[in-house]
């Protein structure tokens, strides 16, 4: 979540898509800023919800910026309508998001989450035995450069990105059992979140 006030645009904080994230305008006069990459041209949906407030007034104020503090949309959420979302389609590129005061200000925590229906994890992930280990093999995703595959061994993961639909870990230890997951990566280094896990 929003660790510090973030009340200018060069201080936003980067955030994934398709991954929810908290804060809160902690005065009257704090804006929270955040960063977010669109790594092919899409439809975002900006997902917000907050703490209800026993008021039909507006509070909040989220907005999504262009590079250039230019602002491309807007909706006021108010106090006792605790969720809403709205779409706004953007070229491939780097914008924020700024959520601030509307008519009244409020102090109770915020959620919200930027989704693109492109930046998805690969499905279809299966495990097949092979004499030099343990081939992880998926389905790929239109605009993933690479992979990214975490393995998961006794609690401990590790990663590796990969730029074909498999790979195969040829370091499996007996009697341990093996988790793996794929995310895909997208230019600018965007991750989607990561597939079903299969062991």
């Amino acid at each position: 979540g929003e660790k510090e006030f973030k009340e200018t645009i060069g201080a936003a904080n980067q955030v994934p898509l398709n991954t929810g994230v908290s804060g809160s305008i902690r005065v009257s006069s704090d804006d929270d800023w955040y960063c977010f990459t669109l790594p092919v041209d899409d439809t975002v949906t900006l997902q917000f919800s907050h703490e209800f407030v026993d008021s039909s007034s507006t509070y909040w104020t989220p907005a999504v910026y262009t590079e250039n503090n230019s602002k491309l949309q807007s909706a006021t959420w108010k106090g006792n309508a605790v969720s809403g979302s709205f779409g706004i389609a953007l070229s491939a590129g780097t914008y924020y998001l700024r959520v601030s005061n509307a008519s009244y200000s409020s102090s109770a925590t915020y959620t919200f989450s930027l989704s693109s229906s492109k930046i998805q994890p690969p499905t279809k992930v299966t495990l097949t035995s092979t004499l030099d280990g343990i081939t992880v093999s998926w389905l790929g995703v239109s605009g993933a450069e690479k992979y990214r595959v975490i393995r998961t061994v006794d609690g401990v993961a590790t990663k590796g990105n990969v730029s074909g639909t498999s790979w195969t870990d040829t370091n499996v230890e007996a009697d341990k059992t093996h988790t793996y997951c794929v995310q895909s990566r997208f230019s600018g280094g965007t991750y989607s979140a990561a597939s079903e896990s299969k062991s």
